[in-house]
């Protein structure tokens, strides 16, 4: 029996490019995912079933919903988990979300995830790197972003790019200079500017940086099981890879 189910509940945009969210270095993934969803008023699509997730269940206008859900509309998707992924299944979910959006004829993925950097609080603007996999090079430099040369990555947004490596599967993974165990507004602010010209979109990313304070204190506990995740994960061996933050 396969442990992962994706329930889909309504009609899936056609050659879609699918954004994933998840949590990750100071939860930029998931900050930005909720973003897009809120402010682009996206649809619930589709639901991911599992026992591999804990027993939970999240409460929203009070309907109990999975942890991690597909969003869309338009040509765009956007997949958000609200809970952290461990280590031991990340590639099975992984694997599985995006043997579903290719089915439905997504044209490509987009991960959104931060680079954690020891000297974050000296940063006013962090700046975004890019690791391309069966996309155009090019592409990175057109909507401004630094191509990440060296470095060792860990986490659900490794296996995202080595599944669409293996896979033939264009991806684009963008990743914001962050902090590495505090929600982090500024960074996923940054990667949605960045992320724009990937889904022909203006976004205003404003009311995120003015909420900054009250989104850290709502993200608090998901950012502590997401610390546990990382470390299990050798998440802080990246802080020993200058060129996330050269």
């Amino acid at each position: 029996m396969n442990q992962i189910q994706i329930v889909q509940e309504a009609e899936v945009p056609k050659n879609a490019k699918v954004i994933v969210g998840v949590p990750d270095a100071g939860l930029v993934g998931l900050i930005s995912a909720t973003f897009l969803i809120d402010n682009l008023s996206l649809e619930e699509i589709a639901s991911v079933e599992s026992d591999l997730f804990p027993p939970i269940v999240i409460l929203h206008d009070g309907s109990p919903k999975s942890p991690m859900r597909i969003y869309g509309k338009d040509d765009l998707l956007v997949a958000i988990s609200e809970i952290a992924i461990q280590p031991g299944v990340q590639r099975q979910i992984i694997r599985e979300l995006l043997s579903w959006v290719k089915g439905a004829g997504a044209s490509m993925s987009i991960g959104l995830s931060g680079a954690p950097v020891p000297n974050r609080m000296d940063i006013e603007k962090p700046k975004v790197y890019g690791v391309a996999v069966n996309v155009d090079g090019d592409l990175m430099g057109k909507i401004g972003v630094e191509p990440l040369q060296e470095a060792m990555l860990a986490g659900p947004y490794a296996v995202l790019l080595e599944t669409c490596r293996k896979e033939s599967y264009p991806n684009i993974t963008l990743l914001a200079q962050s902090h590495l165990q505090y929600p982090d507004p500024g960074a996923s602010a940054m990667a949605l500017k960045a992320v724009e010209g990937l889904i022909g979109r203006s976004l205003d990313v404003k009311p995120l940086l003015e909420r900054a304070e009250e989104i850290r204190i709502k993200m608090r506990d998901v950012m502590r099981s997401t610390q546990r995740m990382m470390k299990d994960a050798g998440k802080e061996k990246e802080y020993e890879l200058p060129s996330m933050y050269v």
